[in-house]
């Protein structure tokens, strides 16, 4: 297993000054010296990418808001795009109905010029 987190592991060795309990006691004592030479590894487990150091953590995190800020970059780019378009979208949809009420007059003129048209044919006729 492995020690994991920011935490402090303290071994409690009870030996006795017994000669009875004395090879109890050096067992223990060797226990006590090999843990506190022990140097625990901090580690963070995520089930997305496996198992990470602390330094590759970083690392990660480092890419991460690198990647962040291009993509802020980009998303301000792309709501400038919007807001032009946007505003040229309002600009046509003015022109179409500024058009589309030209058009019943455009339609009167094209009439009234046949009509002229036919009637100067009219008095060409013999």
């Amino acid at each position: 297993g492995y020690l994991r987190g920011k935490c402090r592991t303290t071994v409690l060795a009870t030996v006795s000054p017994t000669a009875f309990n004395l090879t109890e006691s050096v067992c223990t004592m060797e226990f006590a010296q090999n843990a506190a030479a022990f140097e625990a590894q901090r580690i963070c487990s995520d089930p997305a990418t496996g198992t990470m150091s602390v330094k590759e953590l970083r690392v990660a995190k480092d890419a991460a808001e690198e990647r962040c800020v291009r993509l802020e970059a980009k998303l301000q780019v792309l709501m400038q795009y919007q807001e032009e378009a946007t505003k040229r979208c309002s600009d046509l949809e003015a022109e179409v109905q500024e058009l589309g009420q030209l058009q019943p007059c455009m339609s009167r003129c094209s009439m009234d010029m046949l009509t002229d048209e036919n009637e100067a044919l009219l008095q060409q006729e013999p």
